[in-house]
């Protein structure tokens, strides 16, 4: 009924059936209308379930790299890093486009899926993120890319695969940044973050409840405590909801809510630590948002090590921009440019 398709077999994934993010918020908010059990169905758990099969199986996991389209085993597969958000959701536009031309990996925060997994650190989470798509792919060339917080850490990706002696072929940064250890106004960028979900948030009283909290002090009850008591939890008639968020005439599951709001925090903090961002032989892709400073993206672009082989903006915003369908449909471009320089050079090798 949601993806408006006649039949459903039990091992059709949603997402290749054309299912997106405010889909996958519908089929959530259906299954808590009808549902006549105490029984409730989140979000993330669509993630790491597209299948009615691995849905029905019910088997818990905490993997956090999903593919989010169909399989194609002719091209290397596409793996998107989650941003400061946590979520990999923000790349299904990009899934759908390239549904049954390539494969695409989504590589959520493990925290979306384990609330009591808390990353320490950029580097470490590159390392976790480095082996998962070794688990998918075992070797190169391989196909990353990043938006937002997610580009810094793609880099970071891309030179434990060229440690490896593994070629990474493609590396597409969008409106990346450089993690900054002089960045004092994570909090305030957190908060940013959250309205997003929901302009009724308090933004004085939420800064007030963050301002001498350790994200080890976040527990479920705290930020539970949190997101009704700064109005996070209030639909767009002006009622306060008791497990849902109301955002674009869907629903958040407060389950969800608690995840994206803690791996939230912890990576906006971590992205506040200073990193030296390796030196890479991969040349990167690079497409930045409207009003991204230039000598931030100069900043950027020389720690990595050499001019960028697309260097453009992007008439969006930040948060706009990965949903660009003019982005979309360069990335498109490069990355069948991209198979077709590889099957050159394979002929003549």
């Amino acid at each position: 009924e949601v993806l408006g398709v006649e039949q459903v077999g039990r091992h059709d994934n949603f997402f290749a059936l054309g299912g997106n993010s405010l889909l996958s918020l519908k089929v959530v908010s259906k299954f808590q209308t009808i549902a006549k059990s105490k029984q409730h169905f989140t979000l993330k758990e669509l993630m790491l379930n597209p299948t009615i099969a691995s849905i029905l199986n019910n088997e818990p996991t905490e993997d956090s790299i999903v593919l989010m389209n169909s399989l194609v085993t002719q091209e290397k597969p596409l793996f998107c890093i989650h941003g400061g958000m946590g979520t990999s959701l923000i790349y299904q536009n990009i899934a759908n486009e390239l549904n049954g031309i390539r494969s695409v990996y989504g590589i959520a925060c493990r925290t979306i899926n384990n609330t009591s997994h808390l990353d320490n650190s950029l580097e470490q989470m590159a390392l976790d993120y480095y082996e998962m798509i070794k688990s998918i792919q075992s070797y190169g060339p391989y196909h990353i890319a990043g938006w937002s917080l997610g580009g810094p850490l793609a880099v970071m990706v891309s030179a434990l695969f060229e440690a490896d002696n593994q070629k990474v072929s493609f590396l597409g940064l969008i409106d990346s940044f450089e993690p900054n250890k002089n960045d004092s106004n994570w909090r305030d960028q957190f908060v940013n973050d959250l309205s997003l979900l929901n302009v009724h948030v308090d933004k004085r009283k939420l800064n007030m409840s963050l301002r001498d909290i350790n994200v080890n002090e976040l527990t479920d009850e705290v930020i539970t405590s949190i997101i009704f008591d700064c109005d996070l939890m209030i639909s767009n008639e002006g009622f306060k909801q008791s497990n849902q968020l109301e955002f674009r005439g869907r629903a958040f599951n407060i389950e969800d809510i608690i995840a994206i709001f803690k791996a939230t925090f912890n990576l906006r903090e971590l992205s506040s630590q200073f990193i030296d961002l390796p030196v890479l032989s991969t040349i990167p892709h690079c497409w930045w948002a409207q009003g991204k400073l230039e000598r931030q993206k100069e900043s950027f672009i020389q720690k990595l090590g050499d001019i960028p082989v697309i260097n453009q903006t992007i008439m969006a915003d930040h948060y706009g921009i990965i949903n660009d369908q003019k982005l979309i449909a360069q990335l498109r471009v490069v990355l069948k440019e991209t198979s077709e320089k590889l099957s050159k050079d394979a002929i003549l090798s």
